[in-house]
């Protein structure tokens, strides 16, 4: 359920003109389809939570499932350290 919520907030959060760009680059840069693209980056968002620019900024295209689940170690290490200030 909570993984709904984080998607709906992404879909309604996301800077769509910046989230173009990087889709353009990545295109380019990876010869990905734009498909394969979108497919993965929605079942990232899913299964590590990672925004969509999020996915592009850590460059999730690039990694494998062990990469990609440090960064929700990463998202926690950063939440505790702002609850603690």
């Amino acid at each position: 359920m909570k993984s709904i919520l984080y998607f709906g907030y992404f879909i309604l959060n996301t800077d769509y003109r910046q989230l173009a760009d990087y889709f353009k680059e990545v295109k380019k840069n990876e010869q990905a389809s734009f498909a394969k693209i979108l497919l993965d980056m929605i079942i990232s968002s899913f299964k590590y939570k990672a925004s969509f620019l999020d996915y592009f900024l850590f460059k999730f295209y690039k990694k494998d499932h062990e990469q990609r689940d440090s960064y929700i170690y990463y998202r926690k290490a950063i939440r505790i350290l702002y609850r603690n200030e």
